[in-house]
């Protein structure tokens, strides 16, 4: 399937939509050896690499569940220390990031579900 270099690069990825525009934006991104800082439409089976790293052809989505209890934040980051349930989830080698669809609050319990793909997220939510 035909896709924009953008939407390839990231789901291929650990780098977000707006690092992989910087970079092709730079002139850091190459399809089969030419250099681009476009957004181009790309087929699968192309060369893509990206800031020195070759970049995988898109895996299937996948989709994970997971049982938030009280206390835990779902963000990636948190700068005072606390548990996210980022810290909590077994993240198989093969996926290269987890998104959550939808959040809970810290002091909430419930099923949260994380997708591999930010565009299945759009789909869920």
């Amino acid at each position: 399937m035909a896709l924009k270099i953008l939407t390839r690069i990231t789901r291929a990825s650990k780098w977000s939509r707006r690092n992989v525009f910087k970079l092709l934006r730079e002139g850091k991104c190459s399809v089969d050896g030419t250099v681009t800082f476009e957004n181009i439409t790309v087929v699968p089976g192309q060369k893509i690499v990206c800031d020195g790293q070759e970049i995988p052809e898109i895996k299937s989505p996948r989709l994970f569940r997971y049982h938030k209890q009280r206390g835990e934040l779902v963000t990636l980051r948190d700068t005072h220390g606390r548990t996210s349930v980022f810290d909590k989830i077994p993240i198989p080698d093969d996926v290269q990031k987890l998104i959550a669809v939808g959040r809970l609050d810290f002091d909430t319990e419930g099923l949260l579900l994380f997708s591999s793909c930010g565009d299945d997220n759009n789909i869920n939510t």
